[in-house]
């Protein structure tokens, strides 16, 4: 039902499957498969609501009376399994989440999402289903260079008209006044983050690299391990392109140029 409860030897056979599709250099073995786990724990709940999407489809097509867009209806979708998913663990499935306590957890974080905050809008973000990791590195086949975490930022928190503002060169990353932000909470953010890189590294902070350590402080990492503007990816790696598992600290100017060399030399052979 959830990631967390997947066995240890069934991720591992996961991994195995992905391997036989990619090739990589051994070197980065560990952080591939770092890579991979943390993009399936991200995914994962999208991804089962996703079979209860296809299974509510196949439903509909026997079942007249049923609502197409309501994907609880386990009472009807359990005969329905979706494609690679046997009758007998798809049953299995409904049953686990036709029960008071995950409907009710589903209805509040349904709620929630749809919940506005004081500007009256409801969006997050506007980066959509794909994970941070993965448009990092789509923005830098895009860029051609790494992108810093402040562009990632903004363009998963911007307006889709200031966004393409952004892509074209009209509007400068600093100039708060410009930027149109998808909810108040990403514009007051985002202005506290620039204000504390100020303090921190001076008046050309714009010069150094984007320090995680900042961001965490500003934003606060609360009682869980989600850190807003982030969620549960990680944090060094999408603020600085270095995994966490290889920084202890925030890296000084030297040592993330070092990093990105190293990067690149080390990267994937999709």
């Amino acid at each position: 039902m959830t990631f967390r409860q997947i066995p240890r030897d069934k991720l591992a056979r996961m991994f195995e499957c992905f391997r036989t599709r990619w090739s990589w250099d051994l070197a980065n073995e560990q952080l591939i498969h770092e890579g991979f786990i943390n993009v399936l724990k991200k995914r994962y709940r999208d991804i089962m609501r996703q079979l209860r999407i296809d299974s509510t489809m196949l439903a509909c097509a026997v079942h007249e009376d049923m609502d197409p867009t309501n994907y609880l209806q386990f009472d009807k979708i359990r005969d329905f399994p979706p494609p690679a998913i046997s009758l007998e663990v798809w049953r299995e499935l409904c049953k686990r989440w036709n029960t008071k306590g995950w409907l009710n957890k589903s209805k509040n974080g349904s709620k929630n999402r749809r919940s506005a905050d004081s500007s009256g809008k409801s969006s997050r973000h506007t980066g959509g289903s794909m994970g941070y990791a993965e448009r990092r590195a789509r923005m830098k086949r895009k860029m051609n260079e790494e992108p810093n975490f402040k562009r990632i930022f903004l363009d998963t928190h911007l307006t889709k008209e200031c966004k393409q503002k952004l892509w074209d060169g009209d509007i400068d990353i600093y100039n708060l006044e410009e930027l149109k932000f998808c909810t108040e909470r990403a514009k007051k953010v985002y202005g506290d983050y620039l204000s504390a890189m100020r303090e921190v590294y001076g008046p050309n902070y714009s010069e150094f690299p984007d320090d995680p350590e900042v961001w965490a402080r500003v934003v606060g990492q609360g009682r869980t391990r989600r850190v807003y503007g982030i969620g549960s990816s990680d944090l060094d790696y999408l603020v600085t392109g270095t995994s966490s598992s290889s920084v202890g600290s925030a890296p000084s100017h030297a040592e993330y140029q070092r990093s990105q060399e190293e990067f690149k030399l080390c990267e994937l052979k999709w």
